[in-house]
Order: C-alpha cells, then structure tokens, then sequence
C-alpha cells in the first residue's frame, strides 16, 4: 500500500487517535470513550440511540452501507458525469424561465404595485444597488487582497476589528429603521415594522448571548478576530491572492447582473399585482444569487481543505522519513555486530546472486498503479490541483448541481440547525431546574409514555423534531469542502461531514461560531444605511408621485433585499472557510499544530472536553 492508504481497522497512534472512517475519510476520537452524538446539533434521529463512533464510522448516518473509500490525503479522479444532475437541470429550467416571465408581465391597471410604476421608486432601487456595489467593492479589497504570512497580520486585524463593530452598528441602524417608519410612514408602520424588528431582537440576543455564555470578556469577538486571521491566510497560501481576487470581482460583477434581472422580475410581479408571480420571483432570485455567492464558497473551502490536506501529507512524509532514519541507523549497528560475531564461508561469498532469486514472481499479477498512487497523495498533486481555475472548473463542470442544491437549501438548513440546536439547549435547562428532577433523569419512567392529547402533542412534536434533524443531515452547508476537494455529491458530503461532527466533538465550536451573525450584521448595517438614507430621498417625491406609505415601504424592503443579497455576496468566502477550516480541523486535527498553534490548542480543548462530556 501506499504510505499514506491506511486500513479502515487501523489506528494511528498518537495524541488524538486517528480512525480511518469508510464513509468520511477520517473520524477523530480524542478519547477511549465513545461520543454521545445526543449532545450535537447533527444528532441521530430522536428515535434512535447514542451510537458510538466506532459504530456510526462503518457507514452513513441512516446506517446505510457504503463501499470503503482511500485515505484522507486521497483526491479521487473527476468522474466521468456531474453530480446532482436533477438540480442541476432544475436550476436551469426553473431560474431562467420564472424570472423570463415575471419580467415580461404585463401592467394591471387594477391590481398594479406603485412601487413598479412610479419614477421615485425605480430611482431608489437603483441609488440603492450602486451604493450596495460600492460597498461590496470595498469589502472585497479589504478582504482579499491582504498579504499572506505575518506581513498581513496587521491588516487582517485591522478587517476582523472592523466587521466587529458592525454589530452594535446593526442595532443602531434597525433601531433607526423603526423609529423612521412610524414616523414618516404611520399607515404601513405597524405591519412593515416586523422586518427590522425581528434583526433588532436577533442582534439583541446574540450580543447577550455572547456575553453571558464567555469565558471571558469579549472571549467570542477575540477568538472571532483569530480565526478570521487564520482564514485569510490560509485562503492567502492555498490559493493565489491576486487571481482569487480577480474571481470575486468577477462574480461580484455577475452577481450584480443577476440582482438586475431579479430587480426586473420583482417589479413586472409587482406591476402585475399577482401575489403568486411576485413570491415565484422571489425564490427565483433568491435561488439565482445564493448559486452564484455558494459557487465563490466553493473555491474558498477547497482551497481550505486543500491547504490541511498538504500539511497533513507533508507532516506524515517526514514522520515516515524520521522511522526510516532511525531504522537504517539500527539494522546499520545490527548488521555490523553480526558480521564481527559470524565468520561466512568462501563458498557463500562467490555464488551468483541469482541463484537466490525468488521461484514465485511476487509482482506477477500486480499492475503499476501504486506509484501513481504515492503522486496523486503527495502534496504537490494537491499543489498543482488546487488552483483557483481549478476549483471553478470543478464548480461549472462538475459540482454545479450540488452547488445549485446547497445554494436553495443550505441556508434553510443552517436556519433549522440553529433553531433545533437552542430548542435542545432550552429544554435541557428547563429539565434540570425542574423540582425534583436531579438533573432530569430522576422520576423519569422507562417506557412510560404520556395519554390523551398531551401524548398525541408529543409525538407529532418527535416527528417534527425528527424530520428537521434528517433535513440538516442531509443537507448542512457545512459540506462544501467535501464537494470542492473530493467531488462528492451534495447530499452524500452532508452526510459525510454529519458524522465527522458528530464524532470529533467539533459541534459546539461551529454552534457557538459568531461568524455568520457577524457577517449578517455588516450586511445588514450597510444595507439599512442605505434604505435609511435613500427613505428620505422618497419621503421628498413622494407627493408629486402621490405615492402612499405602503408603497413607500415595499419600496425600502425591495432595496434593502437587494442590497442585502449582493453585499452578502463577497462574505461568503469568508464564511465558507471558516466553516472548512472546523471541518477539516476535525479531519486533519494536527495541520493547524505548526502553523496556528493558539487556534489548535483552542479547538483541541473544546472538542475534547465535549467528548468526554
């Protein structure tokens, strides 16, 4: 076998123990005890046991058996066909043709939206995505065009302290928002207030949260700032700096021609009056903008994943080269006190050596792929595969399907994750502060179940609670980076990664990660300063277009949607790999030892002491 192509049954010894998994390519079990995978936010189904690693590592989360796969440094060959094709031709059936029509619609004089005919209103919806498109232009030269190394450290600090102080930003600008709409818009307000309501309270509550559940002070916007560091400078080292910077002004251009067109479809549905229409344009465009931001995520995880693959390759070549040192050194002193206590015969000493040659040609029968093999493992395949183009070729030839997928669903399901992830979390406190309870296990009735309607409640309850976790199962965006470096489907890398989570102990890490609210702040701060500033531009020509609050209103919501989706654009890479950095950190534990010893010490100890939980 090849150095690095390990038996599934085999175990590297080590600090953490190293299972070869059939399924995920590598499990971590820091411990001799078995994970509770209950206490994930990817468990089991409800109505399914605990299963041990060690059980849950031969086969898929289902229990489905699954043919054995190579190491964790293996990159298998594209396949010959794309992978999620029926997305694939959903996306480019249902996309395109709704947002043709929605486009195209003509005007209902009865029914038509203002918001879709007066001046004043296209006026802002279009300062609106100029404004959107500076901004993102902005965030994308102070993200990426960094120095990898030490000689922009200081730089990145400087962007991690920046995005930190959108948060209290974000409850200013929502605050304001409200204020404004009861103000100058009182007939609308009460309904339309909702929106910014609801990200005021979400702000609210993370920054309490984030309070109360610390270490330390400001523990979370600390190690936020050191692994925003260590995402840009591995993105820096894996991938080219100034051609991954060209890739996102160019997606960044086509995400804003797609925003254009889905800004078209929205008012020709508005313009129509149809209700039906108007929310078909928008999953359209939300579908359209998600694939495009999702694509920029795949190139960023790979690079991720490909950059912990090489150190992982780099680490195990020298350890095996230090095991041979020290072998030849020994059989060197073996082999010279064995010549001083022997004496050899003549006879011995001029035979042919081919007389010694085998009977049985050990090699008959054995084809020559294993050096190829030791090429494709070692790290300069990966160097040489893990370029930018590379990866975008992936995406648009191979991957777009799953791209497609996780672009629909992987939020929805990052959404769901989190709600089922707190739900657990309250009920859990709730039972333990029960009188009585003892933690929640005393009293408790083993088979016991509950009658009438209380009984009924709970099991609809289970099924629901069931449902939502096999959703977030199979379709977590957590699984890019399997997608971009090992060309898995979309469904099958979800579930691949589910388990890695779920046996690494890295859940809470990736739970407890404030980089998505970080990132859905400065968004939103930006997005509502500019709805907030352009709402008092309308509020001047509103009378001479005779326009009322509810259209005023829509007018906002349309512009800070927009906004919203293309600033959201250029945090993705980030976003993605930060989420491949905890994945591959639960694949290839020890790549970050050398270069990133304070972030791997940070995550080792979390994940261990949610093992032996």
């Amino acid at each position: 076998l090849p150095h690095n192509a390990v038996p599934a049954s085999m175990e590297i010894q080590g600090t953490n123990n190293i299972n070869i998994n059939s399924s995920t390519n590598v499990l971590i079990n820091r411990s001799n005890g078995n994970s509770n995978s209950s206490q994930t936010g990817i468990p089991l189904s409800s109505n399914q046991s605990p299963i041990p690693p060690s059980i849950t590592a031969l086969g898929r989360i289902d229990g489905g058996g699954r043919q054995p796969i190579p190491s964790n440094t293996y990159r298998p060959k594209p396949p010959r066909r794309p992978r999620d094709i029926p997305w694939l031709v959903g996306f480019c059936l249902f996309v395109p043709l709704t947002l043709f029509i929605c486009s195209v619609l003509t005007t209902s004089h009865k029914h038509a939206s203002q918001v879709a005919i007066a001046k004043a209103t296209k006026n802002t919806i279009f300062y609106a995505l100029m404004f959107a498109l500076l901004g993102t232009l902005v965030l994308s030269r102070i993200l990426y065009r960094t120095l990898g190394g030490g000689d922009g450290d200081d730089a990145r600090h400087t962007a991690s302290q920046i995005m930190l102080t959108f948060a209290p930003i974000s409850i200013s600008v929502n605050s304001m928002l409200i204020m404004a709409l009861y103000l100058r818009t009182p007939a609308a307000a009460f309904g339309w207030s909702l929106f910014p309501l609801w990200f005021l309270g979400r702000d609210i509550l993370a920054m309490q949260r984030w309070r109360t559940t610390a270490s330390t002070a400001g523990g979370r916007q600390a190690f936020f700032s050191a692994i925003f560091n260590t995402a840009l400078d591995i993105l820096s080292r894996s991938l080219r700096r100034a051609s991954f910077y060209r890739v996102v002004l160019a997606f960044v251009g086509v995400q804003f021609i797609v925003i254009w067109i889905w800004r078209s479809a929205l008012l020709g549905a508005l313009r129509r009056g149809s209700t039906f229409w108007l929310w078909l344009a928008l999953l359209a465009g939300k579908w359209a903008t998600g694939t495009v931001a999702r694509m920029l995520g795949l190139i960023a995880s790979g690079g991720i994943t490909s950059w912990f693959v090489q150190q992982s390759v780099m680490m195990e070549e020298m350890k095996i080269k230090q095991n041979e040192g020290q072998g030849q050194y020994d059989q060197t002193e073996d082999m010279e006190s064995t010549i001083e206590s022997t004496t050899m015969f003549e006879e011995y000493r001029t035979t042919d050596a081919s007389a010694y040659q085998p009977v049985l040609d050990l090699d008959d029968g054995i084809d020559d792929d294993f050096q190829d093999e030791e090429q494709v493992n070692s790290s300069a395949f990966w160097l040489e595969n893990s370029t930018v183009m590379s990866f975008l070729k992936t995406g648009f030839m191979i991957s777009f399907g799953s791209v497609a997928q996780c672009g629909l669903l992987g939020g929805l399901a990052q959404f769901v994750w989190s709600v089922v992830r707190n739900l657990d979390t309250v009920v859990t406190t709730i039972t333990q502060r029960l009188p009585g309870s003892n933690g929640g296990f005393r009293g408790m009735q083993i088979g016991a179940e509950a009658e009438g309607l209380v009984g009924i409640l709970i099991k609809v309850l289970g099924k629901i609670n069931a449902v939502a976790r096999t959703f977030v199962r199979n379709h977590s965006d957590l699984a890019m980076c399997q997608v971009a470096a090992y060309y898995k489907g979309y469904q099958r890398a979800a579930q691949d990664v589910a388990v890695l989570v779920d046996s690494s102990g890295v859940e809470p890490i990736i739970h407890d990660d404030i980089t998505t609210h970080i990132c859905a702040c400065v968004c939103g701060s930006i997005s509502g300063t500019i709805v907030l500033l352009l709402g008092f531009y309308l509020d001047r020509h509103r009378n001479a277009e005779h326009l009322m609050d509810a259209s005023v209103v829509k007018t906002m919501v349309v512009a800070f949607i927009l906004s919203y989706s293309l600033l959201f654009t250029v945090l993705e890479p980030l976003r993605a790999s930060i989420k491949a950095i905890y994945v591959c950190f639960a694949q290839f534990p020890h790549s970050l030892s050398q270069a990133y010893p304070l972030i791997f010490s940070r995550l080792t100890r979390i994940s261990e002491a949610n093992i032996f939980v």
